[in-house]
This record gives structure tokens, sequence and C-alpha cells, in this order.
């Protein structure tokens, strides 16, 4: 009887048949537990009980692998101990060691640490074997896991391989089970085939030595390719019948997950494709069926890349589709040509499928079918089902070089098990017919009455030939292209393949047309250069926010349109790899959305406030992160209605006008955005005989020698420049060595090895240099990428952008010296000492590595670098509060790589200059022009505010000083009330599952105020308050005294204000520029005024405006940004508790 051919009473009757013996398991597992079980239970039941046990359970479990050093051990094990109420979780035994190791442990670690490592080993002995099976199990059939690393290199995938051999020969052994993530790079993701295609090499490498070992010993060696992440799907199934494609004599197997809804589809490919593989004679195909468990990460890999979460939501949507592929398997009659593992602790869900078995599939194929649990999570339930059918027992196996992956296994499975509607959260403490078996039972009844209504259509759907608009729930965010599958890839090999425009590009006052040539020679399109500036454009009205977001959407609908048009365009001009283009571009689409929602809550939030545009912006664009990080204050500049002139690197102009084309063809008029490529000379040229009030503000992307010498040039020109810098990274012997090695080699060599966000100096305590594992992984991981043409997906190394440099020039020692082939560069590594730092070279993919004592060695040795952005690997959180404090870099990771996508929150960070970061909520306000309509109603208490009362009531005043004290201690309430709700706080950015991104402020030292003529006794007053209000130390310089100052002077103590005030020429307070942070200097910029000049050539920062009576805007010249970015998705949402110290 088939499952098609029952009437619906007769499936009723099968289903409680089922409910019936699913108790009958149950009873019988209740009375059954042995004593070494019940221990276990009982601390599964409390941390089911108590959430913060589970976060206890698993910070000791990670602790015991965190560091080499007992010290360092025992003083985490004891942090962890005493931060938590334990309470009922320990045993009285266990309390009775617990006690010891911390009052006496503390004394001999190198005992006590070991002794605590061992009984973590014993805890986790009930869920995975620590040695290879001396004999075969008579009870059940045992599927060995063998825990292996992710392969970062190919000599992991080597000896990832080597270990499942080892395991093949065994005799014990007929069942083993591997993760696609094990067996192929994952450092670079660029291309779907070359990633399908290593895969599958090492499936046939495996297939192969399986089908030799299976007929030396005549028994059966049967693969089965286990499921990670839902991206590795696709992947993973291809590679899988393409490896076995060549075994028919072989028996493998793949898992498919019920929780990601196309794998019902990926079901059916499988069936169809076992079906013929049987009919021509081949062995039948194993399934694996579960429900899922890698939650965790995929919330955490969907919310860093802004995707949807390609799970389904519910589990009676995952239950429902768990049936749906059984009952296909059975309807079908698929399992004469498969074979199916029924993988699930669930007894109804386990009974469900028994019932099934014994009406629905005839006798001789029933041995096709067997039931699947995994070592030490119902050890009983496994040994009574095993009295009805074949029982495997999914059996993780791990030695001592890969317990820290154990470990991971572990968390992810207590994670899992401890879930709220997972069937083992309640299974510990229920009993047939309690609540919590009505409700189990309810969920099961619920699940099969809801497969009629289920869609197994793809939730997290991505195709880029489609041009979906893909963004992010918040509706900001641009999805990252998913290269990982092979519509995409099939859609960037015709992008890369596909004519291109050959029109002239065309600059607003021209000089001549030139044919632009890429960087091997090729032609592809004219450019008319601008030969300057010009100046007698007048911008058209950008400025109504409605108008402004329909023509920024559709702007990132053409966007999305050219994405592969641009891709190509940049690969062509630069050799830029399609995919750091394609990152560039999804930021920039984010920057889209970002801007006008970023002015509308700024106005929405000030409503007393109107914002007014700047007027005329210059932007310097850079061939770095050219289509994001220098197009961010192009579309800033818009959304407030600046008119904006862009120069593009000469090296990128064909793909920076496209961006302007799609731009204008939105609605920007022309004279809003003028394009104006020029050649060196004349961009010199055109800076030296501009008017000096040419440009209400200017923005520059480059080398730092560029952008001194254009401050330089044109010292009126209101530059904020961001400058290439050597950004660092610091790994302590705290730090995930793996994470750390794949965030290092990324970091510093992905996209071509260089740009505004390269990694160029790896700090590492001298401890982990001692670990030759460690650079060893380091060095095989940097060999594993490729190099070449960027028209080869897998080339994660492109062009070198100045064929100029030189390897012999290069100081300190080589451990990888990079191969070289004309333009193309592969990976180098440099050992290096600290005095050799200033000789980096950072236009070239190196990657220099210098030892530190410690992390406060480590981090002294940052500072000293130009950095934009310092990571830190560590999983120490005193590390991380020490890192925050003392780290002077205005971008700060922790656990994050240097480079990113559009995902990161912060989204074009890092990348900014001492004043300000781009792409946060602040940068709006930096191309706006704030004008007060009515008082700010946000004031808070001021201290000076009894004494500037008392002086007022003194009746000695003349009106125009009361007024200006009136007017000044308005504003001091203003910049109180928004120092302490703004400056003093930490603001979290954007909310990301795993991670924080906190913005903060750290004030200026020091700021030096000369005095105007046309400065008030208001105006002073307002500098001086502001400067106090952020302990900053200032001090007014005036040539001659006047009377309001005499007054200020006179009666300063009184109001509570402190200031030094000094009476010196010109050349004595330009002699004190250099020595200051910040220059205030209220007088308009001027080509003869000398302390223009000077701050140019010392590139000091000059405030020109009078101070605003608005904290939220003024304070900000007296703040510098800081982001700082964690990632701490390892223990999932309970490492919020890890981060108490850090957000104090």
């Amino acid at each position: 009887m088939t499952l098609q051919s029952l009437t619906q009473k007769q499936h009723n009757d099968l289903i409680e048949r089922a409910i019936e013996f699913a108790a009958s398991l149950q009873e019988r597992v209740q009375d059954s537990i042995a004593t070494h079980e019940k221990s276990f239970y009982y601390k599964m039941q409390h941390i089911i009980e108590n959430p913060e046990y589970k976060a206890l359970f698993m910070e000791l479990l990670d602790s015991s692998v965190l560091s080499n050093n007992p010290a360092h051990s025992h003083k985490l094990i004891e942090r962890i101990l005493r931060r938590y109420e334990f309470g009922e979780f320990f045993t009285l035994y266990e309390k009775m060691l617990l006690y010891i190791f911390l009052q006496v442990g503390r004394y001999a670690p190198s005992l006590s640490v070991p002794f605590f490592i061992k009984q973590i080993r014993k805890e986790a002995g009930l869920m995975m074997r620590f040695s290879m099976p001396t004999s075969s199990p008579k009870s059940h059939i045992a599927n060995y896991y063998f825990i292996a690393k992710k392969a970062l290199s190919q000599e992991i995938i080597k000896d990832n391989i080597t270990m499942c051999k080892k395991a093949l020969d065994n005799s014990h052994i007929t069942h083993i089970s591997i993760k696609p993530s094990a067996f192929f790079t994952q450092m670079w993701e660029g291309s779907f085939i070359h990633s399908r295609d290593e895969l599958a090499r090492s499936l046939k490498e495996l297939f192969a030595y399986a089908s030799k070992q299976s007929q030396a010993q005549n028994l059966p060696k049967i693969i089965t390719l286990d499921m990670e992440e839902h991206r590795f799907l696709q992947l993973s199934v291809s590679a899988f019948m393409e490896a076995l494609s060549g075994y028919s004599e072989l028996e493998a197997g793949i898992a498919l997950q019920a929780y990601i809804p196309e794998s019902f589809s990926y079901l059916m490919q499988l069936c169809a494709y076992a079906k013929a593989r049987v009919d021509s004679g081949g062995k039948p195909v194993h399934i694996r069926l579960v429900k899922g468990a890698n939650m965790q990460a995929e919330k955490f890999y969907a919310a860093k890349h802004n995707g949807r979460l390609p799970m389904f939501s519910q589990k009676l949507c995952t239950d429902a589709n768990y049936k749906k592929m059984l009952h296909y398997l059975i309807d079908n009659a698929h399992y004469r040509h498969t074979k199916l593992g029924v993988a699930s602790h669930n007894v109804f869900e386990l009974a469900y499928a028994y019932m099934l078995l014994q009406h629905c599939v005839e006798p001789e194929y029933r041995e096709h079918f067997v039931f699947e649990m995994s070592m030490g999570i119902s050890m009983q339930a496994s040994r009574i089902l095993g009295e009805y059918h074949t029982l495997m027992l999914y059996t993780p196996v791990c030695d001592t070089s890969s317990f820290k992956e154990a470990i991971a296994y572990l968390l992810r499975r207590l994670d899992e098990n401890t879930g709220e509607e997972n069937f083992m959260a309640s299974y510990y403490a229920m009993r047939v017919g309690d609540s919590a078996w009505q409700a189990q039972k309810a969920m099961f009844l619920d699940s099969l009455a809801y497969i009629p209504k289920l869609s197994c259509a793809p939730i997290a759907v991505q195709d880029r030939a489609a041009v979906l608009d893909l963004q992010s729930s918040d509706g900001v965010y641009e999805t990252d292209t998913e290269f990982f599958t092979q519509a995409n890839y099939q859609w960037l090999t015709k992008a890369l393949a596909q004519e291109l425009p050959k029109d002239t590009i065309q600059a607003a006052y021209i000089k001549e047309a030139q044919m632009l040539y890429g960087f091997d020679g090729r032609e592809i399109r004219k450019v008319a250069f601008a030969k300057g500036f010009d100046e007698n454009i007048v911008p058209a009205s950008l400025s109504r926010l409605e108008n402004l977001i329909a023509i920024f959407s559709k702007a990132t609908h053409l966007l999305q349109e050219k994405r592969g048009q641009i891709i190509t365009t940049a690969a062509l001009e630069i050799g830029k790899v399609p995919m750091q283009t394609d990152m560039e571009i999804s930021e920039l689409i984010t920057l889209l959305r970002f801007y006008p929602k970023s002015l509308q809550d700024l106005c929405d939030t000030h409503a007393h406030t109107s914002f007014m545009p700047k007027g005329r912006g210059l932007v310097i664009g850079s061939a770095h992160s050219h289509l994001s990080i220098s197009f961010a204050p192009v579309l800033a500049s818009l959304a407030c209605g600046d008119q904006v002139v862009f120069k593009p690197s000469s090296l990128v102009i064909g793909s920076s006008y496209m961006v302007c084309e799609c731009l204008w063809e939105a609605g920007v008029p022309r004279d809003m955005l003028c394009f104006a490529p020029m050649q060196r000379e004349d961009f010199r040229q055109a800076l030296a005989n501009m008017r000096t009030d040419l440009f209400a503000f200017a923005v520059g992307f480059g080398k730092r020698s560029s952008l001194e010498s254009i401050a330089t040039a044109q010292p009126m020109l209101p530059l904020i420049a961001h400058p290439t810098a050597t950004n660092a990274m610091i790994i302590t012997q705290l730090a995930d060595y793996d994470q750390a090695i794949k965030h290092a080699i990324s970091s510093a060599f992905f996209y071509g090895g260089v740009g505004v966000r390269k990694l160029s100096v790896l700090i590492i305590e001298q401890s982990v240099l001692d670990d030759t594992g460690f650079m060893q992984g380091v060095l095989a991981c940097a060999r594993s990428l490729h190099y070449g043409t960027p028209y080869a997906l897998q080339n994660a190394l492109g062009v070198v952008l100045d064929s100029n440099h030189t390897l012999e020039a290069i100081q300190g020692a080589f451990a990888l010296k990079p191969q070289r082939d004309g333009q193309y560069m592969g990976a180098g590594i440099i050992y290096a000492s600290a005095n050799e730092l200033s000789a980096i070279d950072r236009d070239l993919p190196l990657l220099y590595i210098i030892k530190a004592d410690d992390i406060k060695h480590a981090i002294a040795l940052a500072n000293t670098l130009d950095s934009n952005i310092c990571a830190l690997e560590s999983r120490d959180e005193d590390e991380w509060v020490y890192f925050r404090k003392n780290a002077k870099a205005h971008t700060l990771l922790i656990n994050e790589p240097t480079i990113h996508t559009a995902s990161a929150k912060i989204i074009t960070t890092p990348s900014g200059s001492l004043s300000h970061t781009i792409g946060i909520y602040n940068d709006i306000i930096h191309f706006v022009r704030p004008v007060p309509n009515a008082c700010d109603e946000n004031l808070a208490t001021s201290i000076i505010e009894p004494k500037f009362k008392r002086l007022l009531a003194s009746g000695d005043i003349v009106d125009s000083r009361r007024k200006a004290l009136e007017n000044a201690l308005k504003k001091a309430k203003s910049y109180v009330y928004y120092r302490n709700t703004e400056f003093m706080l930490s603001h979290d950015c954007a909310l990301e599952y795993g991670a924080k991104h906190l913005l903060d402020y750290k004030a200026i030292s020091t700021l030096a105020y000369r005095v105007s003529s046309n400065d008030s006794l208001e105006d002073v007053l307002g500098v001086i308050i502001g400067a106090q209000a952020c302990k900053v130390e200032l001090i007014v310089s005036f040539e001659a005294i006047d009377e309001d100052l005499a007054f200020l002077r006179e009666n300063l103590a009184g109001l509570g204000l402190i200031a030094k005030f000094v009476q010196e020429s010109l050349q004595d307070f330009i002699a004190r520029i250099p020595q200051n942070d910040v220059i205030r200097y209220h007088t308009k910029a001027s080509a003869m005024d000398s302390i223009y000049q000077a701050a140019a050539i010392s590139h000091k920062r000059i405030i020109p405006d009078k101070p605003l009576d608005n904290g939220r805007f003024e304070l900000l010249w007296y703040y510098r940004e800081r982001v700082i970015s964690i990632v701490h998705h390892r223990y999932g949402v309970f490492a919020e508790n890890k981060l108490a110290k850090l957000l104090e």
C-alpha cells in the first residue's frame, strides 16, 4: 500500500498508531535512563530553564581551549565562574572541585588547568569520541564524523583528506561523514565553478580511495557529505553528483536540511540522479534527512551580508517540509534507488517514519531506511529504537589537534538542542500526557496538516541577471552578491564578455578628447578632459526631499541594471577584481538610500533648525574604492542640495562616468553634478588659478603626500582629507588562531591587496609567533590565493597599479616572496622590525609582520602608525577594554577583518579624516549649513548658570553685554545637554545580530583661538564655553585688547569659565599653530592670510564659523569621531555578557 493510496481515514489511523508508538517509546526511555546519563540530563534541564547556565557552560567549554598558557587559562576560567551565579547547575562534587580550583588552583595552574580540561573532555565524552574505534558496534551502525578544520589553504585540504583516508583504512569503520568546508578553500569566494570543481576533486579522491578500500576489505565504505551553510547547498549538491558519477560501484550519501525550503527541489534532483544511476547498474544514493543545525551561523551570515534568512521562519514550516520530503521519497517509490537516513531525536517524527515504513514500503526495500541519531543526545532512545529497526549513530571523532573544532561542534549542538521549540528542550523533563507532551503532539499534528499549504520556493533568491531590488529588512543596506551560486557566476561571466559603450565621455569646460586605454593596452573609449573649473555654472535646485528620494531610488535601479557593465569597465580600466567592484556598487546603492534617510532623520530630530546647502563642493576621487568611498561625499552633497564638482582618478574615469550617467538619467541635473576628469598638470593649474571662494568645501582621497600638496597649493580650499593609511591588526595569544589567520590574510590581500582598507601591518605577540603551526597556517593561507587577470574569477589578486614598484627596494626579510607575472603579483609576507615601518609600501600586495611582547607593546607599536583602522584578534574581554581605551586609530575592530562588504553597518567606513567618518549618521551634517529658526528646546542645567545669573543680577552691565551673557548662557545649556546625551555616550550605529557597531567621540586636546576684529563678546564666550564643556585646553589669542575682552578677562573666574588669555603678535600666534590640534579663526579664507597659509603648511584644521547656538552641531568641532565594531557571535545571543566591560 502506497502513501498516495491511503484514504484520509487510513492516514489518520496511521498517525494515531504513530502517536501511540511515540508514547510507548517515550515511556520506555524515561524508565531506562542510566545513572551516568542522569547527571548530563540534569545539566541540560537547568540550561533550558536558566539561559545564564547556557552562557556559563558555553564560555567554560570555550575557555578550555582559549590559551596554551595555564596561568592565562586559569585567569579566564576564574573570571567566568565568578561572573555567574551557577547555583544548581553543578553537582555537589563538581562544586567542591570548582572551589578547590578557584582557591588553590591559581597557585599551580600547570596542574589545575589540565585537570579542568580533563573534566571538560569527560563531559564532552558523552557526545564524541577522542580516538579511532578499535571494534565494531553490535547494536547499531556507526557513522563517524571526523571533526576537521575549515579549509583555509590547500595544505589543510590535504591534511583533511589524509585524515579521512586513515579512517577508511580502519576495518571497524564503514561509514564516515565529512563537511564540505573542509575540502575546498573558502578564503576567496569569487568563483562558483572554481569552488565547485575544487570540492568535486576532493570528493573524487576520497571516493576513489573508498572504492579501493571497500574492495580490499570486502566492507562497505560509505562517505556522506554533510550540509553546512545554505550558501554551500547548490555547490555541494552539484559537486557531489559530479564526483560520484565516476564511481557507479560505490555507495555514497549527502544530507539535506528541511529548514531550507529549496531542499525539497534538491531532493527531487538527487532522486532523478539516483534513478538514472541505478537504472544504469549503479548503486543507490544515500540521503540523510535532517531538520537543520546551523541556525546561529545562518543568522549571523544573513545579518552580516544584509540578506534574508534563507530558512523557514517558523518551526511549523520546517517540520512540515521534513515530512513532505519523507512523503516524496515514499510516494514515488524513490526508496528503490535511494537509501534514506531519517535523522531526528523527536519520538513523534521517528514513530511516524516507522509507521510509514511498515505500511507503505515493500519489505525488501525496508533495509533502505535507517534511523539516525547523534551520539550522547539520547542514548537510551537510540538503544530502544534499535530494537525495532536499523539504527545509525552519528559519532563525532576528534583528536587533540582538533579539540578546538570539537568545542565549536559541541557549542552548536548545545545551542540547537536547548532551543525554545526544539523537542530536546522538553525531552529531559517531559512525561507522556503532561503539558509539554501535549504541546509537542500538537506541533506534530499541526505540521502534518500544514503540508498542503507549504511553499518550498526559495526565500533568499539572488540572481543579479534578474535585477531584483535586494535590500535588508530596514530598507537601507543593499544585499551582498552571493558568488556561491551558479546563476550569479553565469551572470558575471556573461557581463565580463559584453561589449562596452564607445561614445565619448563628456566633461564640462572641456580641453580635448583623448582615448582611454586599459591596463592591458586595450582601448576603452574616448574622454573629453576638463581643462579647469567652470566658474559660471549656476546649479539647479534639488532641495525637495521627496524629489530627492525619488531620484536616488531610480538611480539605485539603474545601478543594479548596469552593475555588470560597470564591473567590466573597472576590470578593463585598472584590472580591478570583479568581486571588489561588485562590493563597491552595493555600498554605493546603500549610500543612495542612506543619505536621504539620514537627512530626513536630521530634519525630524531638529525641527527648529533649517538645513541649507553649503554651496559648491569639490570631490577628488581615488582609484581605490572609487565607486563607494569616493562617491560618498558626492551623494551626500547632492542630498543636501549642494552643487558638486567631481574629479575622478584618471585611472577610473570610465566606470566613474557610468555612475554619474545613472545619477543624471535618474534626474540629477548635470549642473548639480559636474563631471570633471582632469590630467594631473591641468588639475594643479586649476587649483592654483581658481577663485579662493569657488568651493564651500572639498573632500579628497588618495595618498597623504598628494592631499598635502593640494592643501599647500591652495590653502584656502576647505579640504577634508581622507588619506590612505597604514592599517594594523594585532593578534594576541588569546585569539582564535584560525579566525585570526583568515581575517589577516583576507584583509591584506583581497581585492588586489591594495586600497584604503588594506591591512599593511600584522602585529603578533611573541608567544603566537613561537607557535610554528600559526605561521605555517599564515603562509599556507597566503600561498593558496590565486593571482592574475581579473577575468578569471578565482583570482583574488590582480593588477599592480604602479608597475614601477620593485621588490628589490623592500626592507625586511621575506617569509613569502610574491610571485610576479608582468602586471600581476601574488601575495607577499615580510618580517620587519619596528624601525622599518616607515618604509612600508602600501601599493603592493605585501603584509608586514612585526612582533610584540604583549598587547600593551602591540598597541604602542600600532599607535606609531598613521592608521585609519586598527583591528584586534582576541577572545578576552579584558584585552577588548584595554584596546578600546588605548588604541588611537579612528576605527577599531575586534574580531573583524579590516576589509568588509556593504554589510558592514558603518557602511563605507573604515575611511575617515580625523574629524569625521564617512557613512555614519553625522556624515550628512558636514554638507549642510544649520540655520536656527527658533531656540532649541533641548537644554540642560549648567554649573556656570548661577554665576552667570549672579553677574546679570548685579545691575552694573550695559544692555549689549547683558544680551551677550544671556545668549551665551543659552548656548551653555544646549552644549551641556548635547555633550551629555550625544558626545559622552556610545551609540549603537546599527543593530546587527552577533555584532556591535558603536560610535563614540574623543575630545581634541588643545584649541588655539585667534580673536578677530569682527568677533563679538558673545562669540568669544561661545568659544570658551564650548571648549570648557568638552574639557579642551583653550588659548584665546588677540593682538589688542578691547573693552569686551577686558570685561571678559576680568570676570572670567566669576563666571566659572577657564581659558588662557594671551596678548601676542600675529607671528607669535602663527608660531603656536603646529602645537595645537585645531585652530579657530572667524575670518573668511584668503590666500593672503598668513594664518591660513601657516595652518595649511602644518596641516591643521581651521574652524572659520562663529559658535552656533545648538550644541549638537557646534560641539562636532571639538570632537573626533571613533567607531568600534566587535563581533561576538561565538556564543550566540548570550555573548552580550562578555560585552559588559567593553560598554561601561
